[in-house]
């Protein structure tokens, strides 16, 4: 039951957070953006859950393995893709002698 309510919590935060993002990121057409962003994530969701169908008919544990394998696969992708960026977003010094990344200089 505990598990449960982690869950409800963690996906209330990641729902609200991700929406929050895309409304900041499109000043206009709010509503689209949102819908856009809805219906590819289902478009996504679709093919995982026939997979995990798929696989737990097999054995449930077929599931769950394929599923921790795709996560780790992801998390070396991710740290790998941060480590290229980091190395590209060099601090840089502004003419009054601050200092700040090259993201900043590209949102001013």
């Amino acid at each position: 039951m505990a598990l449960f309510l982690v869950f409800g919590v963690f996906y209330a935060i990641d729902e609200s957070q991700s929406k929050a993002y895309i409304t900041d990121m499109e000043k206009t057409k709010r509503g689209t953006a949102i819908g856009a962003y809805s219906f590819f994530t289902g478009l996504v969701y679709l093919p995982a859950s026939i997979i995990a169908g798929a696989l737990w008919k097999l054995s449930p544990s077929y599931a769950f393995g394929f599923a921790g394998i795709t996560s780790a696969a992801a998390f070396v992708f991710f740290i790998s893709r941060r480590a290229e960026q980091s190395a590209v977003r060099k601090p840089t010094r502004t003419r009054t002698g601050s200092m700040r990344t090259s993201w900043e200089f590209l949102k001013s």
